[in-house]
């Protein structure tokens, strides 16, 4: 599929976030689903990884892919001394500022041992390139974002497009200044009027068309929009529940707490105390 008449603009990093696992216990599991893509390899021990009926052991220099929203669960398997190390990072590019793009991939679970040296040396930069200070912070944030989109290039050189993806991204072309729109006003209640309004379409065509190249309404797009950006508020920020609740436009933080854990099978608190992958 071209991708070259998609504006430059359109396509963003919405979310990064990288780290180091080493010395956890023998055979932790770990189950989750979350809204961002992730890419993990260890070297000391082995992963176990279920997800979308498929489950793999993945050694070094392997490494595994998930996509956001899929449910996983994952084992930590300790080498004979007891002991674990593995390095991840947490990904999510995103059109038109909401469609993740791996909603458009068929991304294979395992990445094998080629394409893992090659993420491997690309994680161990950028833990490197963390935490700079001066006017060497410059080079190293230009360094950093180099390096993001070479990670971006090779999930898309291992995957294959999806037989919907360009039907979808058609139609984010056309929901553009709606998907903004939810994106940059969170806090603010949008009706499906005023959505349909946006887009220069009646409610009932409005409301068939989100329906049919989304594949959920359009207030169900929007509450996953919220969610999605309460779990980076989470995830990136010591916010208390109530403030990330009024940034993303839930009425209170039990509200917040309710829907977050239907869409993630997490409570906020659990959801981020979860740091290791």
């Amino acid at each position: 599929m071209e991708l070259i008449n998609i504006p430059l603009e359109a396509l963003d990093v919405a979310f990064f976030q990288l780290g180091c696992n080493d010395q956890i216990q023998p055979n932790w599991v770990h189950e989750k689903s979350v809204p961002f893509g992730i890419i993990a390899q260890v070297y000391v021990g082995e992963y176990e990884v279920t997800c979308a009926g498929q489950t793999i052991w993945v050694r070094a220099p392997e490494a595994f892919l998930t996509p956001a929203h899929q449910p996983m669960r994952i084992v930590h398997h300790t080498n004979r001394r007891q002991r674990f190390a593995a390095r991840w990072l947490h990904f999510s590019f995103v059109l038109y500022q909401t469609i993740d793009l791996t909603s458009l991939l068929d991304m294979p679970l395992r990445v094998d041992a080629r394409r893992g040296r090659e993420l491997s040396l690309i994680m161990q930069e950028l833990i490197q390139l963390k935490g700079s200070e001066s006017l060497e912070a410059i080079r190293h944030s230009i360094r950093w974002r180099e390096l993001m989109w070479r990670i971006l290039r090779i999930v898309c050189e291992i995957s294959a497009f999806k037989a919907d993806a360009e039907d979808r991204l058609k139609a984010g072309q056309k929901l553009a200044p709606l998907l903004t729109h939810l994106k940059n006003n969170l806090a603010q209640p949008l009706s499906v009027s005023q959505m349909a309004e946006l887009v220069n379409m009646s409610v009932s065509r409005f409301f068939a068309f989100f329906q049919d190249k989304m594949g959920c309404s359009p207030m169900e797009y929007a509450k996953r929009v919220r969610l999605n950006e309460a779990a980076s508020q989470f995830s990136l920020t010591d916010r208390l529940l109530k403030e990330v609740a009024a940034n993303t436009g839930f009425a209170n933080p039990f509200h917040l707490s309710r829907e977050f854990k239907r869409q993630f099978g997490l409570s906020p608190k659990a959801y981020r105390a979860l740091h290791p992958t």
